[in-house]
């Protein structure tokens, strides 16, 4: 004789589990783009300036990293978008 089990399906515990699920990805790309971030040297450059768009950081990057004033067209955008000089 062979025995059954009848069980039902839990909404709740069915909705955690697609939630965990999904979850799953979203951490991994964080990871990836975080370990992206860190070997393109993104933070170290993000770490020099206050606040920025991403047009000021790639015109702080292609400036070789270099302070505003030596950079102009990176004094030319912090002007036209309102933001403070660099940290030295």
């Amino acid at each position: 004789m062979a025995h059954t089990i009848e069980r039902t399906a839990d909404p709740v515990r069915q909705e955690e589990f697609a939630g965990r699920m999904l979850q799953v990805p979203d951490d991994s790309c964080l990871g990836y783009l975080c370990s992206i971030g860190h070997r393109t040297r993104l933070f170290d450059v993000m770490a020099q300036l206050p606040p920025s768009t991403s047009e000021v950081v790639a015109a702080f990057r292609d400036g070789g990293g270099v302070p505003g004033s030596s950079y102009p067209k990176l004094l030319e955008l912090q002007e036209l978008q309102g933001l403070q000089g660099l940290q030295t």
